[in-house]
Formats: structure tokens, C-alpha cells, sequence
């Protein structure tokens, strides 16, 4: 079994790496990532280079021991 948690309670406040981090330290192993505000241009995946940028968060979050189990757009 997976335990996650929806990135909403956190990305309005950390960048991507640190809620990682903050995830993997508790226990998760799982993202539930939120994309409600992926319209804005300050979001880590807005403009040019989205996949790129999506494989990098991925990769991020695999460094740590987390998958992406679910997202919300």
C-alpha cells in the first residue's frame, strides 16, 4: 500500500524539492500532485519545456524514494 498526500496543503508555501523532502521525511512514498494552478506562469511546469521540466520533478522526486501515484488538474 501507498501513502500520499495532495501537494495542495504545501506548494502555495515550499518549492517542489523541499516539499519532497519534507514528504519523504514523514513516510510517505507517494505524490498526490496537485496542478490547480498550473494555468499561472509561476508554476514549475507553466510555459516552454513543460516535459522537461515534469521529467526533472520526477526525477526529484524518485532521488528521494517518492513516485507519483495521482494528480489533479
Amino acid at each position: 500500500m501507498r501513502l500520499s498526500m495532495p501537494t495542495s496543503v504545501l506548494d502555495a508555501r515550499f518549492s517542489y524539492d523541499r516539499i519532497w523532502d519534507m514528504m519523504a521525511e514523514v513516510g510517505f512514498d507517494a505524490i498526490d500532485l496537485t496542478l490547480t494552478n498550473i494555468m499561472s506562469e509561476s508554476h514549475p511546469l507553466a510555459g516552454n519545456n513543460h516535459v522537461k521540466k515534469a521529467e526533472k520533478l520526477r526525477e526529484s522526486a524518485q532521488s528521494r524514494g517518492l513516485v507519483f501515484n495521482q494528480a489533479h488538474a
